[in-house]
């Protein structure tokens, strides 16, 4: 896997987490299409790599309160998928998909799949026990403009705000079908990690955060549902800057109006991050 060297990163470090006024508000968020269709989300950590989630890469035929079942996608699979960059738009429009009016064209760029990485753990724990995050690597580097920038890595340890916002490209309610324009939503930071009854996953995982919608009781209030794994989880820290805090992972069962979302911490695995990627910034070292 490319590492950055020492000098990129700390570029990198000048410019993450900053829109421009005349850009886009979320520069580095990616979708990861399949044949036109959104499968997960990403950010953008480096002109190189994705940070994103591990199960996004396995063919899972049983997920839930059991260990899961699964097959890794083999590496034709995964180079069949794009990765979409650089407009709120991850496609234009498609004959027989889901299209938009705002996207009948878009200026998105779409980059092959060179490599990707993910925790091992996270298949050892029976895909319920954490570690589901990954790290793509694309197969040419990305330019950064006011389109396109990346996001920062968080700090060890941060604090997390108490609202956290997901951008992503999957689906509003879980009987709808996703749009190809990028949906923005907050969520509400629950640190007790309390799910519905209906929910039978584990909550006390050490790499969690977790998050519910606004009003638990509105079917029409914003929360995580399918295709938005994978997708950023973002805060502004206290320099004013767009922080990734968390990978969302997965949500409750049906995407209720109360269920319970599950996000990967990424400052649980900085040092992992640095070690792939060079990116290093906010550790010391």
């Amino acid at each position: 896997m490319t590492m950055v060297s020492n000098e990129e990163a700390l570029g990198i470090q000048s410019i993450c987490g900053k829109a421009e006024k005349n850009g886009r508000k979320y520069p580095w968020a990616v979708s990861i299409l399949h044949k036109g269709n959104n499968k997960i989300g990403g950010s953008i950590i480096s002109p190189y790599h994705i940070l994103t989630v591990a199960h996004g890469f396995l063919s899972l035929t049983s997920f839930g309160p059991s260990p899961c079942t699964y097959e890794i996608r083999s590496i034709d699979q995964i180079r069949e998928r794009v990765v979409s960059v650089g407009d709120d738009c991850n496609r234009g429009f498609l004959p027989n998909k889901t299209n938009t009016l705002e996207c009948y064209e878009s200026k998105a760029k779409f980059y092959k799949i060179k490599s990707v990485i993910f925790d091992n753990e996270f298949i050892k724990k029976g895909c319920r026990g954490g570690h589901d995050w990954a790290v793509v690597e694309l197969d040419n580097p990305i330019k950064f403009n006011e389109r396109v920038k990346p996001i920062c890595l968080p700090y060890p340890q941060p604090y997390i705000n108490d609202y956290l916002t997901i951008v992503s490209w999957g689906k509003q309610e879980y009987f709808k079908k996703s749009s190809p324009l990028m949906r923005v939503f907050t969520m509400r930071h629950d640190k007790n990690c309390q799910k519905p009854l209906s929910d039978a996953m584990p909550t006390n995982i050490p790499d969690y955060l977790c998050a519910k919608s606004l009003n638990t009781k509105n079917l029409s209030s914003s929360r995580v549902c399918l295709g938005d794994s994978g997708s950023g989880v973002q805060q502004v820290d206290t320099n004013g800057r767009v922080e990734l805090i968390g990978i969302t992972s997965y949500g409750s069962s049906g995407c209720p109006a109360n269920e319970l979302a599950r996000i990967t911490r990424v400052d649980v695995y900085l040092q992992d991050i640095c070690y792939l990627t060079g990116i290093c910034y906010t550790l010391e070292i």
